[in-house]
């Protein structure tokens, strides 16, 4: 899980982030040496109790936005966890938005398939298709989209 919560120090302003579970644990963190363990052991349980308080009305919680003189505090619910994203005042909101969208779909992922979580930078590998090569052989099927050669390469 701290893996996938790396992506979003690639947003401007962005000093790091957290996940805190259903009872107020730390799950993962991604945060500088200044916000100790000790810190969330105090934060977790009163962000859970706020979270309760507010869906206490019937309605679930989306995203909590708590603003500081010079920082911001995005807390966001992922499933019976909340992600937590600490920011400068001037960070770029609809670009933290995208990509805490990214990190909740591999929290969730992560959640629904523990230990199946591909790094980032690992991607499945491409054959590469020569040029010269031949077109595959055909079945009798119909050519689908994929059979066309296109330039050279398989499309």
């Amino acid at each position: 899980m701290n893996q996938a919560l790396v992506g979003l120090r690639d947003v401007d302003d962005v000093l790091g982030s957290f996940v805190i579970g259903a009872r107020g644990e730390l799950l993962a963190k991604d945060l500088p040496q200044v916000f100790r363990d000790e810190l969330f052991a105090e934060m977790g349980p009163r962000l859970v109790r706020l979270r309760e308080t507010l869906e206490a009305g019937g309605e679930g919680m989306g995203s909590l936005l708590l603003r500081f003189d010079e920082h911001k505090l995005h807390v966001r619910a992922v499933g019976a966890s909340l992600l937590g994203v600490v920011t400068g005042a001037k960070v770029n909101a609809p670009a933290l938005r995208m990509a805490t969208n990214l990190v909740v779909r591999r929290i969730e992922s992560e959640a629904n398939n523990p230990g199946r979580l591909e790094p980032p930078s690992v991607r499945p590998s491409v054959p590469e298709v020569s040029p010269h090569a031949s077109a595959p052989p055909r079945d009798s099927a119909p050519p689908t989209r994929k059979d066309v050669l296109y330039r050279g390469r398989l499309r």
